[in-house]
């Protein structure tokens, strides 16, 4: 069964779909997201995400399997984060 959003939403009821921490801010609950056809997994915390693909367990493994973030790209990531949370 497919299901299309016209908005995005989360989609965190899929007990097989293991989503590792955000390589960024290490939040240990990203989200899994839909938007029409196309999944993605976004970080509710950094807003860091993977691009979308049709296939939900293709965008989990993407988000998985992606490569940690060099340590300059990390320090961004963190400081934006910290601007965020401040306001």
């Amino acid at each position: 069964m497919s299901r299309t959003y016209s908005l995005t939403k989360d989609v965190n009821d899929a007990p097989h779909v293991t989503l590792q921490p955000c390589p960024f801010c290490h939040n240990a609950e990203p989200n899994m997201k839909s938007l029409g056809d196309s999944w993605y997994v976004e970080c509710g915390r950094c807003t860091a995400q993977m691009h979308a693909v049709t296939d939900r367990d293709q965008a989990a493994e993407n988000w998985n399997d992606r490569t940690p973030p060099h340590p300059q790209q990390r320090g961004k990531h963190e400081a934006t984060h910290e601007l965020r949370e401040r306001k």
